[in-house]
């Protein structure tokens, strides 16, 4: 389980790379362009003494757009998050699974509603993020992963306070089918960024 969430920080890590190796890239571009057109003018006033100023080079455009770059930035950063709450989250069960007597205590649930907590609000911060429109079908996707985590979310204590088994292994096959999704969410993404 623990991979997978470093391939979500992977992700996020990669698509940080891509949106900065492009506006490097692009910088870099720039200035060669610059320098060769700079060079070419010179050449030429030194041949004619009475030149017409060059013309201004039109700016190059950026390799990858404002609304993608920002749709990109908020998903890596969600994304992100979500790998540290549910590395926690893990080791929170965890300990839970080591002491049976913090699992059966009333700490155990005061301890998971923050986890539940720092749950809610990315879930609440994904489904508030706005995709360029030819992304929409990322979002979609993403959305389908905030609405395993939201059965997560709703249901996990519930579950443990009553010791319900049936509810908890549905709650871990969500987490499982989350875990999942972001993959392909994930190679979506990088698919995008790419592309752009």
């Amino acid at each position: 389980m623990k991979s997978v969430w470093k391939n979500g920080l992977w992700f996020a890590l990669m698509l940080f790379l891509l949106i900065g190796c492009s506006s490097e890239a692009e910088s870099k571009t720039e200035k060669k362009e610059k320098e060769q057109k700079t060079e070419v003018t010179e050449k030429e006033t030194d041949k004619e003494t009475k030149a017409e100023p060059a013309p201004e080079p039109e700016p190059a455009e950026p390799a990858v757009n404002e609304d993608t770059a920002a749709y990109g930035e908020a998903l890596a950063a969600n994304l992100d998050e979500w790998s540290t709450v549910l590395i926690d989250f893990s080791q929170y069960n965890m300990d839970g699974s080591n002491d049976p007597d913090y699992m059966m205590s009333d700490q155990f649930i005061t301890d998971g509603k923050v986890h539940i907590d720092k749950m809610n609000a990315l879930i609440k911060e994904a489904r508030s993020i706005q995709p360029p429109a030819d992304a929409a079908h990322i979002q979609d996707k993403y959305l389908e992963v905030m609405d395993h985590f939201e059965f997560v979310a709703q249901n996990y204590l519930p579950a443990v306070e009553k010791m319900d088994y049936d509810l908890i292994m549905q709650c871990v096959d969500r987490l499982n089918q989350a875990s999942l999704a972001i993959g392909d969410v994930s190679q979506l993404i990088v698919e995008y960024m790419t592309v752009q």
